[in-house]
């Protein structure tokens, strides 16, 4: 465990749910519910916060095509985090000069990786970087429930419930 992040550092990525026949043309369309079509059919995305030992924080649906960092700050005040002097640790999607200074605003630290395209350094701390395969094993442990790897919910707030509920058994772990 990186000693000098232990209970400061929130883990912070996204994953595609693919939505069954049975959950697609919801009441109120696609956009209402967190559905959005991509090139494999009707998707939606679960964003999540993790603490370092991989636990849930804080969970969003947004749809399929959404770009994450445009709701990071929805995911950072769903973790109802406020003045703590945190590191928000994410993939390379997360990098774009804006959302970090929104992040910097709100007086919290970021460590994710510059895009290969983009120029100039960055400073990062690959230490910390590098247990970010946490969130991923997250979402692991997520996705063994069937309900949660395939979205059968035509409503946003009962697939998001489940995952809820999974969650907090993985509290109880």
């Amino acid at each position: 465990r990186p000693r000098d992040a232990y209970g400061m550092s929130r883990f912070v990525d996204g994953t595609h749910v693919k939505v069954s026949q049975a959950g697609a043309n919801p009441a109120g369309g696609g956009v209402l519910q967190a559905m959005g079509k991509t090139k494999g059919g009707r998707n939606s995305k679960l964003m999540a916060m993790t603490d370092l030992s991989a636990r849930p924080i804080a969970l969003i649906l947004v749809g399929g095509q959404a770009y994450e960092g445009h709701h990071l700050l929805d995911l950072i005040d769903a973790a109802m985090i406020k003045g703590e002097r945190l590191t928000i640790v994410a993939d390379r999607a997360y990098d774009d000069d804006k959302l970090r200074g929104r992040l910097s605003s709100r007086g919290l630290k970021h460590c994710f990786p510059r895009q290969r395209r983009r120029k100039g350094k960055r400073p990062m701390d690959r230490r910390l970087y590098r247990a970010r395969y946490r969130i991923e094993n997250c979402f692991c442990r997520l996705k063994r429930w069937a309900s949660i790897d395939t979205r059968r919910d035509k409503l946003a707030s009962r697939y998001l419930s489940l995952v809820t509920f999974a969650s907090v058994m993985e509290w109880l772990r």
